[in-house]
C-alpha cells in the first residue's frame, strides 16, 4: 500500500461513521446516517483533499441551518472524547480535517463567532487551514482577534496566532500579502517570540524561516536585533529559524549564530559504490580535518543531487550537524541513504551525485549511477 493510498484511508468510510455519531451526540437530530451516504458516495474515487472537500459539502447538507447550532454541534463533535479516544493520533486529524474545513465553508460571513469556534477547536485539532479564509476575507478583525489571542491561556491558540499566519504554510492556501509584506503579522511574533510553550516558540520559528525565504535581509535583520540579550529559548527559536538560511551559507545567519566565517577544513567523502540499483543501501563515509590554528565551529550538511527525467539534477540538502573542532582535529561520520522511491520523490535511472557541506559552502563532490530496471 503506498503512503498517498494510506493518507486517504484515513478519511474513508469508517471515519465518515465516527464523524456522524459524534455529531449525532452533539445534536441529537443530526441525521447521522444519512450524512454518512451522501459523504461516502463517489468517495474511492478521490484523492485526499478531495475527500476533505466532499466531506464537508455533506455536512454543510445536513448540520443544522441556524449558525449557532451548527457551529456548536461542530465544536462539541470536534472536542468529543469518545472520537478523539476511538483514534489514534495520525487519524485523528484526518477525521477532525473536515469538521474544522466546515467552518469558513458556512461561517465565512459571520467571522465573530466563527473565530471563536475555531479557536474552541483549535484545543483540540489545530485549525491552521481554516483561520486562512477569514484573513483574506475579514484581514483587520482577524488580525485583531489574533492579537488579543497572544495572551490566551491556551498553548494552542497562541499557536494558531503563528501557525495560521505563515506566508508559506505547508498544504495550506496562500497568504499572497504577507508574502509581498510580512509586517502585518511581525507584532503577533514580537508577542509570542518568549511564550512559556517550546510549541508555540518552535511555530514562531518556522513562520519567520517562510518569512526568510521570500525577504532573507528582513529575517536577518529581525534575527539580529532578538538575539541581544536574548534568553536560551529566544536564541534556540531563531537557530531554527535561520536553519534554510544557514544551509545556504548566508554570512550574516553564521555570524549570528556564532559559526567561523570561512572555516579551514579539508572535507573528504567516499561513496560504498559508483553504481547501484533501485532498492540499494548507499553508505557515505565523511571526513572533514581542522586545518586551521585555531578551534572553528561550523555546520556540517551534505546534500543529494537526484537525477531528474529529463537528465537534469535535483539537490535536497540534509542537516548533518554542527561541529567544533580543535586545530588538526578530525571529524569522521558514516550514513546510509536507501534507494527507494517515496511519496515525496521517485527515483530515475542516471548520473546522481553526494555533496559535502561545511559552513554552507562545497567542500567536495562524488558521483555514482543509479539502475532502476534489469539490465
Amino acid at each position: 500500500m503506498s503512503e498517498t493510498y494510506t493518507l486517504k484511508e484515513h478519511l474513508g468510510p469508517a471515519a465518515i461513521t465516527q464523524i456522524g455519531h459524534a455529531l449525532r451526540r452533539a445534536e441529537p437530530s443530526f441525521a447521522s446516517e444519512a450524512f454518512a451516504r451522501d459523504a461516502c458516495t463517489g468517495l474511492d474515487a478521490l484523492e485526499l483533499k478531495a475527500r476533505v472537500a466532499h466531506v464537508v459539502e455533506a455536512l454543510e447538507a445536513h448540520l443544522p441551518r441556524e449558525l449557532d447550532a451548527a457551529l456548536s454541534a461542530v465544536v462539541r463533535s470536534a472536542r468529543d472524547a469518545e472520537l478523539r479516544a476511538s483514534l489514534d493520533e495520525k487519524s485523528a486529524l484526518f477525521v477532525a480535517w473536515p469538521l474544522i474545513d466546515w467552518v469558513p465553508r458556512r461561517a465565512l460571513a459571520a467571522p465573530e463567532p466563527a473565530l471563536h469556534a475555531l479557536a474552541q477547536i483549535t484545543s483540540a485539532f489545530s485549525a491552521e487551514f481554516a483561520i486562512r479564509p477569514f484573513i483574506l476575507a475579514h484581514r483587520e478583525l482577524t488580525l485583531e482577534t489574533l492579537a488579543r489571542w497572544t495572551n490566551h491561556s491556551d498553548e494552542h491558540v497562541r499557536r494558531l496566532v503563528s501557525e495560521g499566519t505563515r506566508p508559506r504554510l505547508p498544504w495550506a492556501p496562500a497568504l499572497p500579502d504577507f508574502k509581498r509584506d510580512p509586517s502585518p503579522t511581525l507584532p503577533l511574533l514580537e508577542a509570542l517570540r518568549d511564550d512559556e510553550s517550546e510549541y508555540v516558540r518552535r511555530s514562531v520559528a518556522n513562520h519567520l524561516n517562510d518569512i526568510g525565504k521570500d525577504h532573507p535581509e528582513r529575517l536577518l535583520d529581525i534575527a539580529e536585533r532578538w538575539m541581544h540579550d536574548a534568553p536560551a529559548p529566544r536564541q534556540r527559536l531563531l537557530k531554527h529559524a535561520l536553519r534554510t538560511l544557514v544551509k545556504a551559507g548566508a554570512p550574516r545567519a553564521m555570524a549570528l549564530l556564532g559559526f567561523t566565517s570561512s572555516p579551514r577544513v579539508e572535507g573528504r567523502l567516499t561513496l560504498s559504490s559508483g553504481a547501484l540499483a533501485l532498492g540499494d543501501t548507499l553508505a557515505i563515509e565523511i571526513e572533514i580535518k581542522s586545518l586551521a590554528d585555531r578551534a572553528q565551529c561550523f555546520v556540517v550538511d551534505y546534500a543529494v543531487h537526484f537525477c531528474k527525467a529529463g537528465g537534469a539534477r535535483s539537490r535536497k540538502v540534509f542537516k548533518l550537524r554542527d561541529l567544533e573542532l580543535a586545530p588538526g582535529e578530525t571529524f569522521q561520520s558514516r550514513k546510509q541513504i536507501k534507494l527507494v522511491h517515496r511519496s515525496t520523490r521517485r527515483l530515475h535511472a542516471g548520473e546522481h551525485a553526494v555533496e559535502l557541506l561545511v559552513g554552507g559552502r562545497s567542500a567536495t563532490t562524488l558521483s555514482f549511477q543509479l539502475t532502476t530496471s534489469p539490465s
